[in-house]
């Protein structure tokens, strides 16, 4: 199966952003600090920072929004 991604459909943008709202922290993952560290380095750890509840309250945004 092959995806095609047209940027110019509105509806793919929408569904790519809910896609990445689900994992939505409400806080910056990365500080200052490790910003700095980071630029020497070209590895970034792949934690997910949220909380199972947190990504169902998202999904439940995310289905309001959309009327889903």
């Amino acid at each position: 199966m092959k995806f095609k991604f047209n940027k110019n459909l509105d509806y793919q943008i929408e569904a790519i952003n809910a896609v990445a709202e689900i994992f939505e922290t409400g806080k910056n993952l990365i500080n200052n600090k490790e910003t700095f560290e980071l630029q020497s380095s070209p590895i970034i750890s792949n934690e997910l920072e949220v909380d199972k509840i947190r990504i169902l309250e998202n999904l439940k945004n995310i289905q309001k929004q959309n009327n889903i």
